[in-house]
């Protein structure tokens, strides 16, 4: 059983249901060939809301291509303290800036398609399928709003 969500449960948005985890690996960095860390969030279930109708999630799931103001502040917060190269960095391919990895050692922005889509990225798969290491982030629900102010 889950705890309620930090805020609202939201008309349009979703609920990252507890514990929200973050995954760990390292991957070489495609601009400076440096040996970096890499992170994912992954919430035990995603409950998504559309016009205030719940669809449920059924499993663990990565979190990702938030947009830099989407990211609710406890998670932030908590992401400070545990991944500092996690955060808002401007993506020339998507001409936005987006929660995404930097190298630790250069800073260029490691790319969310390759971690989670490509067949040897680090997250590539099922969440649930994750054998690295993994630490709670949170274990309270967080919700996002779309609607919010």
């Amino acid at each position: 059983m889950t705890q309620p969500p930090d805020t609202e449960t939201p008309h349009n948005g979703y609920v990252l249901c507890a514990p929200l985890y973050l995954a760990t690996s390292r991957i070489n960095c495609w601009q400076c060939k440096a040996d970096t860390s890499v992170v994912a969030i992954i919430a035990t279930r995603v409950d998504e809301f559309e016009d205030g109708v719940l669809a449920q999630g059924d499993g663990e799931e990565y979190v990702h291509g938030m947009d830099e103001d989407e990211m609710p502040e406890p998670l932030r917060l908590a992401l400070e303290l545990v991944a500092p190269d996690y955060k808002p960095i401007f993506s020339g391919t998507m001409q936005e800036t987006t929660w995404a990895n930097g190298c630790e050692n250069c800073g260029a922005l490691q790319g969310t398609f390759y971690q989670h889509m490509e067949p040897d990225g680090p997250f590539f798969g099922d969440a649930s399928d994750f054998a690295g290491t993994k630490i709670v982030l949170t274990d309270k629900d967080i919700a996002i709003d779309y609607d919010a102010p």
